[in-house]
């Protein structure tokens, strides 16, 4: 499904410099029904995916339910890994906090990106979608550009001292996965009419503050200041 993201200012666009695939999962079955496969676009994606939080969306968990742990990514020949979108759903992992006399909420890594190439790893990430719900727009960098299988895992890494409530303990959806050529990149586009009205109306704005300002400045001076030459203030 397609993230609807309205911002009130846009410091930059992210668009594909060439015609890249995405990925929306929005015939993705909802609920208990869970396919072993799901096709869309030429890619394929395996490992059982289903829709459950979000309609339209791979929901992921690292345990403790029938939903996908791993889905692996193919499109039948090398491609490249242009980004996805991975909405974080919150965490379960806390420690006691000896001072406190409490357990305290603490975050943990929780998502696996690898990139295969030929059987061989060639790429990985992984980061923690923290303790919220929350979008992370994940825009992947080029050692992701030549790749023939994209693994996708939840799992719950725990420092020591840390537990975790139940589990699932750090599930995600995962949605809009952008895939292209061999090395296809991620280009900045040009602000939207909208946005360029936005800027000239703060540029404007910030030219009216200091045409203020330097108003009050002259009237803070005094006759006596300017003619002794001292400059305001």
């Amino acid at each position: 499904m397609r993230a609807r993201l309205t911002t009130a200012f846009l410091a930059l666009s992210m668009s594909t410099a060439h015609a890249a695939t995405v990925i929306t999962f929005d015939d993705l079955p909802v609920g208990d029904t869970v396919p072993a496969t799901y096709t869309e676009s030429g890619v394929t994606v395996a490992g059982s995916p289903g829709s459950y939080t979000r309609a339209g969306a791979v929901h992921m968990d690292d345990g403790g339910t029938f939903y996908a742990k791993t889905i692996q990514i193919t499109t039948g020949a090398a491609f490249s890994a242009l980004g996805v979108d991975i909405f974080g759903l919150g965490q379960n992992s806390f420690v006691f906090d000896d001072d406190l006399g409490e357990v305290v909420g603490v975050p943990h890594e929780n998502v696996f990106i690898k990139g295969f190439l030929g059987g061989s790893l060639v790429a990985e990430l992984s980061f923690s979608t923290g303790l919220a719900t929350a979008l992370t727009q994940v825009r992947f960098d080029s050692s992701f550009a030549d790749i023939d299988l994209l693994t996708v895992t939840a799992d719950s890494v725990l420092l020591p001292g840390m537990e975790c409530f139940e589990y699932p303990c750090g599930h995600f959806d995962l949605d809009n996965l952008i895939v292209g050529a061999v090395g296809e990149e991620l280009a900045p586009v040009p602000l939207p009419a909208s946005g360029w009205m936005l800027l000239a109306g703060v540029a404007a704005l910030g030219l009216r503050l200091r045409s203020s300002r330097s108003v009050r400045r002259s009237a803070d001076t005094g006759p006596s200041r300017r003619r002794s030459g001292r400059s305001p203030a």
